[in-house]
């Protein structure tokens, strides 16, 4: 038997900012920003006490996301922004908050970053939190939970305000279907169709200097053949410095 210690994966909030919003905001109409034991917040949230699984992976998906915050002697009391979201007027301060809790969690805020507000299929943003050091099912709830959160912040920001762009983020299986191109090819004196594109494909960013970006779309499956095809392919590329005197 190994004993090699079991892995864990980075942390991250096991519950959308809906959710964990919806708890917090039960939590705050309970105690406002009076600080509370562990237990009494898990309480006024609807658990029976603070120490089952259900209840730890609420509480610590608020403080992921700062909807709660430590005080001393091991309480917690509502942020003073959860208090501003509660009552504020102006749905652009709402909005303003809404934004900020998305990317308190360091994961969250890693994979924004890392997209730079483009965000790939879910396989991309999966296998990225894999080699991150996420076991793999936990990657996949992970990228449910940021996309769900983002949907959520999208709606109430609507569709010009939006946290990534929109139609840049799905997942394979939403991936927009691929019209086959009008030509024809000729072949030995023939003429063909062109064989119909795959739908099945991976749109991964690539970063270049000075803030551009290109963009790889992969299809699935992918072979190592497939990859010296594509690298071949970018030598033959005519680059704006190729004609300048050395």
């Amino acid at each position: 038997m190994s004993d090699e210690p079991k892995r864990k994966s980075p942390r991250y909030p096991s519950l959308s900012l809906e959710d964990a919003l919806s708890k917090a905001l039960q939590f705050y109409d309970a105690n406002h920003l009076h600080p509370v034991a562990n237990d009494a917040a898990a309480q006024s949230m609807g658990y029976a006490g603070a120490n089952n699984g259900a209840s730890l992976s609420t509480l610590a998906a608020l403080k992921y996301y700062g909807l709660v915050d430590r005080v001393g002697n091991g309480k917690l009391a509502a942020s003073k922004d959860l208090e501003t979201y509660r009552y504020a007027p102006s749905a652009t301060e709402r909005k303003k908050i809404l934004r900020k809790w998305l990317l308190n969690p360091q994961i969250f805020e890693e994979i924004y970053q890392k997209y730079d507000g483009h965000l790939p299929s879910d396989a991309a943003v999966k296998y990225d939190l894999i080699q991150m050091g996420f076991i793999p099912d936990k990657a996949e709830i992970c990228v449910k939970t940021f996309k769900d959160s983002i949907s959520f912040v999208d709606a109430k920001a609507g569709d010009d305000e939006a946290i990534f762009s929109q139609g840049e983020y799905y997942s394979p299986a939403e991936t927009p279907e691929i019209k086959e191109p009008k030509h024809t090819i000729a072949v030995q004196g023939q003429t063909h169709q062109p064989p119909s594109l795959s739908t099945e494909t991976d749109r991964i960013p690539v970063r270049l200097q000075g803030g551009r970006r290109a963009w790889l779309e992969i299809p699935i499956p992918f072979y190592s053949s497939d990859k010296e095809i594509i690298k071949k392919q970018i030598e033959l590329l005519i680059t704006d410095d190729d004609d300048k005197p050395s």
